[in-house]
């Protein structure tokens, strides 16, 4: 049987498969080259690598991947053999700003939500966010009148909590116009009674 010795350089192993030694075939197979795997780069540098960066005041847009609302998504490392992912406007703010507080979640001023500009970041609380985004609870809370019109002012305006903890509110002019209206159906009398 003829053995023959491993052709990478400075390799003594005996020979498997295609003229390398058990260690170099795999790593030619996993890795492409014969080489150890290179070192892995950095987050912060494979992060920016992804960033459409303008002006201090331009949005700064996520060009990797997002998820179904827009959100960037940033894969950061592993831990446990588990991807670990990040939105990547949250890792932006922790790499240039600092840590953000638990209780605390990061606003887009901007409205933009794959921009990724610190200066367009802030830390709020959650129900800060919802006031002031685009949603249900942002559009109702800065709403000042009710459909009718009429100014929700604290004597105008009827509150109340449902069992789940939300607070809705109504307008009292338009809830006594309906009742008043509610109750002269009720009690109309018929025209063929009023004649006799």
């Amino acid at each position: 049987m003829n053995q023959s010795t491993c052709t990478v350089d400075q390799c003594a192993r005996e020979t498997v498969a295609k003229g390398l030694c058990k260690i170099h075939y795999y790593r030619k197979r996993r890795n492409g080259h014969t080489g150890l795997q290179e070192k892995r780069t950095a987050p912060s540098i494979r992060f920016w690598a992804k960033v459409s960066r303008g002006d201090d005041g331009e949005c700064w847009n996520w060009l990797g991947s997002k998820n179904a609302l827009g959100y960037g998504k940033f894969y950061v490392g592993t831990v446990g053999g588990r991807a670990v992912l990040q939105r990547a406007h949250r890792f932006s703010y922790e790499e240039t700003v600092g840590p953000i507080p638990d209780s605390l979640v990061i606003d887009h001023l901007c409205r933009n939500a794959s921009c990724v500009n610190p200066a367009h970041l802030e830390p709020v609380t959650n129900r800060e966010n919802l006031v002031r985004g685009v949603g249900f609870v942002g559009v109702n809370t800065r709403t000042t009148h009710c459909p009718a019109g009429h100014e929700y002012t604290p004597e105008n305006t009827l509150t109340w909590t449902r069992s789940d903890g939300r607070v809705h509110r109504k307008c009292r002019e338009c809830d006594r116009t309906r009742v008043r209206d509610k109750y002269r159906r009720e009690h109309e009398v018929p025209e063929c009674q009023s004649s006799r």
